[in-house]
Order: C-alpha cells, then structure tokens, then sequence
C-alpha cells in the first residue's frame, strides 16, 4: 500500500544519504496516478531536502484532471503540496499551463523530455518555445541514449541547419544538471570526476568542435560503447562488463521477468 511505499523511498534515501555516488529521490510515478490524500501524505512524511521523480503533464488526461481538481495544471498541483524544488525531476511536460511554465521559469527544476516515448503513447511533444532547458530520457523505451539523441533531432527538435547550436545548448544544459548534483562533474579536466564513455565509433570523415552533434547523432549509430570508465574505475572494456558477473546477472534478469510477466499477465 502507499504507507509501504512512502517508506521504501525514505528508507533507502536515508540509507544513502552519506553515499558518493548513490542518492534517493521520491518517486511519485505520475501525478495523473496520485489522488490528493496521497499527495498529502507524501508532502507530511518527505524530508524537505529530499527531491522528487514524477512523470508531469505525458497525456492531456493528466492536465484536464489537474483543472478538474481545481488546479492550473500538474506542476502547479505539486507545488500547492510543496513537493516541488530545483532538484525535482520532472519527465515529459508536454501537457502543462501557462503557470506551470512560469514555475519552471522560477524554480528550474530538471525536465527530462522522452521523444520515443512520448511517439510510441502519440501524446505529443515538448513544446521547445516553452522549455528550452531540459535532458533527454528513455523512458524505458531503450537504454540508448545516443538513439534518443536522434530520435528528438529528427523528430522535430531542433531545427535543420542547427546542429551546432544544439550541440551548445546539449553539453551546456547536461553541464548544468550534473554539476547541480555533483560539482565535481560536467567537465573533463584535472580534479573533475572521471566518468567517460568511449564510443565503438570510427569517424570516417573529419571530426571537430562544429560537427560533433552530426557525429553523434548520424555517424555513432546505436551508440554501442567500447569503454567506460566510472570514478577513474573501469567498468566495461571491448564488450565485457568488468565489475560482475553478467552471465549471473542476465539470467537472474531472465527469471525475475518471467516472474513479472506471469504476475501482471495471470
């Protein structure tokens, strides 16, 4: 039930609180799947430093209930329970009202747009002449971020012709978030956290500062790593991950889905 809930998202957040790389937000889901006695008590349990996960404004279904509830629209019905800060991760915002663009404005909290996703539901897009400020996200479409990258291109996310535009606005706006959570990242220079892919990518025309964007997003394909260092650590190296082991980890992954799916599916 939700005191279950509640408690799980305290209790792991607590018991990462002191933790370099771990950190908990509350997960609400989706403000369309929260009734306002839930709200209510999430608002009276979660610690105030403690920021929140929920999917904001993915249907219209989700806007039309806020008003309905006497609300403008989804963000401002998490601010009215001061759930919302400049740490929240808000996913989607396609569906939102004109006051909710104006919390964003004021609290800047981070909005992760999920083009797949919101393409495979025909929910719409993220208005980009309201939200130019945001992340890219799967969604649980795919763990390949670089694909995203693509899929928001060619779905209309930036315009023809701009590529190194968006090339500024991506590194700087990913900058940004990283270094409100950690100000040791964003940046690969001496003393900054080492956390670096390396693409299985070839580039068989030039490569520079200007075309980067076009690279990554028509040249790196699927966006397959050939290493990834993580905190100066080694984590994966020419297709084998190098901290455990995945023959393990793929079959216990194989049960609990089979596991998943006869629950859900009966």
């Amino acid at each position: 039930g939700l005191e279950a809930q509640i408690e799980e998202n305290l209790d792991f957040a607590s018991r990462h609180r002191a933790h370099d790389l771990l950190a908990g937000c509350f997960g609400l889901h989706a403000n369309l799947t929260l009734g306002e006695d839930s709200l209510a008590k999430i608002a009276a349990r979660k610690p105030a430093d403690l920021p929140i996960h929920a999917h904001c404004g993915e249907d219209r279904s989700d806007l039309e209930l806020c008003r309905r509830l006497g609300y403008s629209g989804p963000l401002e019905r998490l601010s009215a329970f001061g759930l919302l800060s400049p740490q929240a991760i808000l996913a989607h915002a396609v569906h939102l009202s004109d006051a909710d663009y104006q919390l964003l404005e004021k609290l800047r909290p981070l909005v992760v747009a999920n083009p797949e996703s919101n393409a495979n539901n025909r929910v719409g897009r993220m208005p980009r002449d309201r939200i130019r400020r945001f992340l890219l996200g799967t969604d649980g479409m795919s763990g390949d971020v670089l694909a995203t990258l693509r899929s928001d291109y060619l779905l209309g996310g930036a315009e023809p012709g701009s590529l190194s535009a968006l090339g500024t606005s991506f590194f700087a706006t990913r900058t940004e978030a990283l270094q409100s959570f950690f100000a040791d990242s964003g940046s690969f220079r001496t003393g900054m956290r080492a956390d670096i892919a390396v693409l299985d990518y070839i580039p068989l025309t030039p490569l520079s500062s200007e075309n980067l964007m076009g690279h990554l997003i028509f040249g790196a394909g699927n966006g397959r790593a050939y290493t990834t260092v993580s905190e100066g650590r080694l984590i994966y190296h020419a297709g084998r991950i190098l901290f455990c082991d995945e023959e393990v980890v793929i079959r216990e992954a194989k049960r609990a889905a089979r596991e998943l799916h006869g629950r859900y599916y009966g």
